[in-house]
């Protein structure tokens, strides 16, 4: 009973946390679109393959100071980087139609 009730609340706190996580996300998102507008404003490209190798890099020594896999890392901010840039691609043509 003890444990059931230990697991209930482990589960409580990643719930949270996952929460926390959709948050921050969402709060991503928000700083991406600006992001997009100043890089069409000023004709700058979308993708910028030198900025995502430092922060992929960047991520992965975050990670290991925190014992986090490198692959666990790079599969994560891999994916947030790819939709970020669709989400860029998004806007940048919603300005040209």
């Amino acid at each position: 009973m003890i444990y059931n009730n230990y697991l209930t609340h482990l589960r409580d706190k990643i719930n949270k946390i996952d929460h926390d996580l959709i948050v921050l996300l969402s709060k991503r998102q928000s700083v991406v679109k600006k992001i997009a507008k100043i890089k069409i404003d000023q004709s700058l490209p979308i993708k910028d393959t030198k900025r995502e190798h430092f922060l992929l890099t960047e991520l992965i020594k975050l990670g290991e100071k925190y014992n986090i896999n490198s692959t666990y890392i790079k599969n994560i901010f891999t994916t947030i980087i790819e939709y970020s840039i669709i989400s860029q691609e998004k806007i940048l043509k919603k300005k040209i139609i």
